[in-house]
């Protein structure tokens, strides 16, 4: 099997599909902060197969969906980690911390300082962010968009450039023993030249 790796600037119609087939009890559609994001993709031939997407907290949805809960702050050198996916026949193969770990590496040399996320309580998602560097911000909060609670979390990036691509290589390299080649140059590109992403932080 091979995978690759991509940097979205916009979501396409097959990304679309992905979010709105791939989460049980809603409907996850396009929103207003898409426009402000980049998307971490990963590919199998010409469909998606995991996203999730990183938005600078100029424009914040966890401060907006929490009621201002989470005091997320309004910087655009803080990043939030937000619609995470993988399709349910890609589950449990390592992919959510490859992709993870490409975005916040990416985020990391366009001079993002700090990551915030939040994850539904119970969710494998929440110790594989903790794995990553993530760690619990205060408490549970009311999340309007998941109609459920959710744990804050957040990660300094500040030095951590060499950390993260560490993490990443033993992701890749997980991902070959499983019989999976992850093909990332592109992305990897894309981080180092920053171009838009975040959009605010190459201003």
């Amino acid at each position: 099997m091979r995978l690759t790796m991509r940097l979205e600037d916009e979501l396409t119609d097959a990304m679309r599909r992905l979010r709105e087939t791939s989460y049980a009890d809603h409907l996850c559609t396009e929103d207003e902060f898409d426009a402000y994001s980049r998307h971490v993709t990963v590919w199998l031939g010409e469909e998606p197969v995991a996203m999730a997407r990183i938005t600078p907290c100029d424009r914040s949805m966890l401060r907006s969906e929490s009621s201002g809960q989470v005091a997320v702050p309004v910087s655009a050198e803080v990043v939030e980690l937000t619609r995470g996916i993988v399709r349910e026949d890609m589950r449990q193969i390592g992919l959510y911390s490859l992709f993870v770990s490409a975005g916040l590496l990416a985020a990391c040399r366009a001079g993002a300082s700090e990551a915030v996320a939040i994850v539904r309580t119970g969710l494998p998602a929440r110790p594989a962010l903790h794995r990553l560097g993530f760690q619990d911000w205060g408490s549970p909060v009311w999340h309007e968009a998941y109609g459920c609670a959710g744990q804050p979390l957040r990660m300094n990036l500040r030095g951590a450039e060499r950390r993260l691509a560490a993490q990443l290589e033993e992701q890749v390299e997980r991902m070959a023993q499983r019989g999976i080649e992850v093909v990332c140059a592109p992305f990897e590109n894309a981080a180092e030249e920053c171009g838009a992403f975040p959009a605010s932080l190459a201003a």
